[in-house]
């Protein structure tokens, strides 16, 4: 059971999410179009943040904003994998998106990562894919919402 921090009104108290995690992180920048991986490429590019110490750890898939890029968020997905979480974010559109297009991006990428991630990541790192959680800022949020609603075809990790 988490422990409530228990802070006067006005205190200056700033609560553990806030600060940086016990782990230290890495950055893994994968090109779609790299066959250097021993399975087949990522659909996108991606950007994955993970701890760097050996362990097996969660997996968020996180969708950047409206006609944003994926590394406007490398301080905010360090943050998240220094407590312990493996943050994948794919690269969806640099143009505007029509349609269902980056939906149907986010799924392909979702899909990929039970095949390709573990071929991506170091060593001494697993992912724990029996449940992925989705993420997402603004543009991203929605998008992250529509794969969880089934609006296209997706992997197992997210039961309708």
């Amino acid at each position: 059971m988490a422990q409530l921090l228990k802070t006067k009104p006005g205190s200056s108290t700033v609560l553990p999410v806030f600060l940086a995690g016990k782990y230290q992180t890495q950055t893994i920048s994968v090109d779609s179009s790299s066959s250097s991986t021993t399975q087949s490429p990522p659909p996108k590019p991606l950007l994955i943040v993970t701890p760097s110490g050996k362990g097996t750890y969660p997996v968020i898939l996180f969708f950047h904003g409206f006609m944003l890029r994926n590394i406007f968020y490398t301080d905010l997905l360090n943050h998240i994998s220094s407590h312990g979480f493996i943050l994948v974010a794919p690269q969806l559109y640099r143009v505007p998106p029509k349609g269902i297009r980056e939906v149907e991006s986010a799924a392909q990428v979702a899909n990929w990562l039970q095949s390709g991630l573990q071929s991506v990541l170091p060593e001494n790192i697993e992912p724990n894919l029996k449940t992925v959680v989705l993420s997402g800022h603004s543009r991203g949020g929605k998008t992250a919402f529509a794969l969880a609603l089934g609006y296209v075809t997706r992997s197992k990790n997210f039961p309708h």
